[in-house]
């Protein structure tokens, strides 16, 4: 909440106020610790409903692809209802990644997010560092110099997506940025273990086991992921882009290394949701 403090589904269910209009639909306006005045409006699942869930793999540019299939679907629910209240969970990885938090975060139509999708990959990758590739073996550290840095800018690309995500809104506590109900997880892999992560903006029940995997990245001390940083960090396909480096956190790079497609996770995670 605005306060800081953080509230479950079953004490928003206890302390808060379903709306008459919207079915599983809570409101709550101060906080139950502090006594702060809040906002949150937020969709719970249906007790007697299992949870709906979306993912969507990573594939670079070819994302317009299942936008065009969310389109299709858009086009037969109308305007009336919006495809992503369909889903109570959505999961992506690297471009599947920035859909999910563009739909389900930004709560963008299927159509904005399209646009803003595609323009943002035309602006990216005009942006490649003009090294001739055909001379990279004779360069020795040069090679491996680019390699770090990647081949397309980093600094445009973290401004972009700043400009998209906002530059300090944090991605955990997400209920007072959006009315969007739905959880939201993107995948990353770390540089220091290669391992499979999660950002995600709820807790869940308990802690995951180790051989689930994959490690859910959480606050250190203050501080917390960032939207636009775990947009960043998904799609970082070294050689591409640079690693995201999170002060206090870690360095990330793309999450296809380990989870293209995100399926087993979110299916892992839907049981502590």
């Amino acid at each position: 909440m605005t306060c800081g403090h953080s509230i479950c589904d079953t004490c928003l269910q206890i302390f808060g106020s379903e709306l008459p209009q919207l079915e599983h639909h809570f409101t709550i306006q101060y906080c139950q610790l502090c006594n702060t005045k809040t906002f949150i409006c937020a969709k719970l699942r249906p007790p007697t409903a299992g949870i709906r869930m979306l993912t969507i793999d990573g594939g670079g540019i070819c994302g317009v692809i299942p936008l065009q299939f969310l389109s299709v679907l858009q086009d037969f629910l109308g305007s009336d209802l919006q495809v992503q209240d369909l889903f109570d969970a959505a999961f992506g990885t690297s471009s599947g990644g920035l859909i999910v938090l563009g739909l389900f975060w930004q709560c963008w139509d299927v159509q904005k997010c399209t646009k803003i999708f595609t323009e943002l990959g035309q602006r990216l990758f005009a942006s490649e560092k003009r090294v001739p590739w055909r001379i990279l073996s004779k360069l020795g550290s040069a090679f491996w110099c680019l390699i770090s840095d990647g081949r397309y800018d980093a600094h445009l690309l973290n401004s972009l997506l700043q400009d998209c995500f906002g530059h300090d809104i944090k991605l955990f506590g997400g209920a007072s940025h959006t009315l969007s109900g739905s959880k939201i997880g993107v995948t990353a892999t770390t540089v220091s273990h290669a391992s499979a992560c999660l950002f995600s903006n709820y807790n869940g029940l308990k802690q995951r086991k180790d051989e689930c995997g994959y490690d859910v990245v959480k606050a250190s001390g203050t501080r917390e992921p960032f939207v636009w940083e775990a947009a960043r960090a998904t799609p970082a396909a070294p050689v591409l882009f640079a690693p995201l480096h999170i002060p206090n956190i870690g360095t990330f790079q793309d999450g296809g290394f380990r989870n293209n497609n995100p399926i087993k996770i979110a299916l892992n995670e839907v049981k502590h949701i």
